[in-house]
């Protein structure tokens, strides 16, 4: 009996993670237990959304707006 002990002892757990998505962008598996992120619609695994902050741009939203005031006054 203390021999079967010590095998169930030394056995490592089966503690696979189980894959629950699949990320819309690279197609690496989202598994259970990670965190994943809706970018329009699609499922997105953290790698993809730190790539899509790395390659966006700043919005300036001075400019967005003067523009917006600009197109507002040209019509009345």
């Amino acid at each position: 009996m203390l021999e079967h002990a010590e095998e169930i002892y030394l056995t490592l757990p089966d503690n696979e993670a189980i894959p629950v998505f699949t990320c819309d962008f690279c197609d690496e598996n989202i598994y259970q237990g990670d965190t994943y992120y809706l970018l329009n619609g699609k499922k997105c695994c953290e790698d993809c959304l730190r790539y899509c902050r790395e390659i966006a741009e700043p919005l300036d939203l001075e400019a967005e707006k003067a523009d917006l005031e600009h197109h507002d006054t040209r019509w009345k």
